[in-house]
């Protein structure tokens, strides 16, 4: 999963989850290492980019 939230994207796990809440609020779960949350208001990110098996709230490993 990639995550935009600058001019240079960040690079996730595939273990990391990502998720869409109300009024565009995205959540993004990391795993490793330590578990925990980040929260980014609708105008904080512009692009988030997973493979097709990385679904919001899925983990992308095979």
């Amino acid at each position: 999963m990639k995550f935009e939230r600058s001019e240079q994207p960040g690079e996730y796990g595939n273990d990391d989850t990502y998720e869409f809440l109300d009024n565009g609020v995205l959540r993004l779960s990391f795993s490793e290492p330590a578990q925990w949350d980040e929260y980014y208001a609708p105008h904080a990110w512009y692009q988030v980019v997973a493979e097709e098996k990385h679904r919001p709230g899925a983990t992308g490993g095979s």
